[in-house]
């Protein structure tokens, strides 16, 4: 047997292992030994006791991990746990975990067990290898070595139960045969915001009105035609269109409005005009705040439009406060110079 030169042993053991030895080579009992030879053997152990010496260090010795195939194959434990584990590259082996005392299972696999009404999703490595986890068939198998599992193609349509391809739906009105872009019920007119009356310019009043007018006259006048026969022609009567500059744009908010609209607008305006016309040394309700060079007015409510009549902010502490869709239009404006 090798000597464990890395071992330690307290002093009384090495002063044994000398007596031994002194037994061994001089044939002479220990126990013959008086007690100044003793001492002797107790100094002289003393006196040649190493100075900084360094008891070697055990080698090292390299871990050699065994494949996953090799745990594979080998044979079973019954102090590990019962589980079985999946190993990189789909190969089942016994859990290396010591079994708690008096279970089947190590302490993880035991806490999974209680949560699944005493199953392990890869199963029990005694029993019978599962091919779905817990038993559920609806999920994607185990992906076990020798199980081969098809993908699906990448860029493959879905198909129906049948095999046959599903129709396409449009995701605008839901039916087949067209899609969102080509669908009939999708609005192709773009939507004009609708200003409110108070937040209107009398540029914009004037506009909302002959708009309003003159949607109403074209009403009159296709109601007139249906109704008139060939036997009986009335006479045509003139329509009092207002002039409309070239400049001024006809805004969504005058088209489509009833009677009382109409006539609230034009009291409105009225009202508007009779103000700055008695006042016109006074300050009027639409102030120029011009920012960066880029035109804006705001109402004595504090409201700041541009010049086509949008809402961009607030006046606050003698400043503009754009909104998100002001700060935009601002930059773009700005960017426009």
């Amino acid at each position: 047997m090798a000597l464990a030169l890395h071992e330690k042993i307290s002093i009384a053991e090495a002063r044994q292992w000398l007596l031994n030895a002194h037994e061994e080579w001089t044939g002479t009992h220990i126990d013959t030994l008086t007690e100044s030879q003793l001492e002797d053997l107790d100094k002289a152990m003393v006196a040649m006791k190493p100075i900084d010496f360094k008891a070697p260090r055990k080698k090292r010795t390299t871990k050699t991990s065994s494949s996953t195939s090799e745990r594979s194959e080998a044979e079973y434990d019954e102090d590990k746990c019962d589980a079985r584990v999946w190993l990189a590259g789909g190969f089942d082996a016994q859990c290396s975990c010591k079994k708690i005392n008096g279970q089947f299972l190590c302490k993880k696999h035991q806490n999974e067990a209680d949560k699944h009404d005493g199953k392990i999703k890869n199963g029990f490595i005694n029993a019978e290898r599962p091919t779905h986890h817990y038993g559920d068939e609806s999920e994607k198998a185990i992906p076990w070595h020798d199980v081969v599992i098809e993908k699906p193609a990448k860029g493959a349509k879905k198909k129906a139960s049948d095999g046959t391809r599903k129709p396409r739906k449009c995701g605008c009105c839901g039916e087949i045969g067209h899609d969102k872009r080509s669908c009939p019920k999708a609005s192709t007119e773009p939507s004009t915001p609708m200003v409110p009356i108070e937040q209107m310019t009398i540029e914009q009043m004037e506009s909302a009105i002959a708009a309003a007018k003159l949607a109403q006259a074209s009403q009159q006048t296709e109601t007139s035609e249906e109704v008139t026969t060939p036997e009986e022609t009335p006479e045509e009567t003139p329509v009092d269109t207002p002039e409309l500059d070239e400049d001024t744009s006809i805004i969504g908010a005058g088209v489509g409005l009833e009677e009382d609209d109409v006539s609230e607008l034009s009291n409105t305006m009225e009202d508007t005009l009779v103000i700055s016309a008695n006042d016109e040394d006074e300050s009027s309700d639409i102030i120029d705040c011009t920012f960066e060079d880029i035109p804006y007015s705001r109402n004595n409510e504090g409201i700041v439009v541009d010049d086509d009549g949008d809402q961009v902010g607030e006046w606050v502490d003698g400043a503009i406060q754009f909104d998100r869709n002001g700060v935009k239009q601002h930059r773009m404006a700005k960017a426009a110079l």
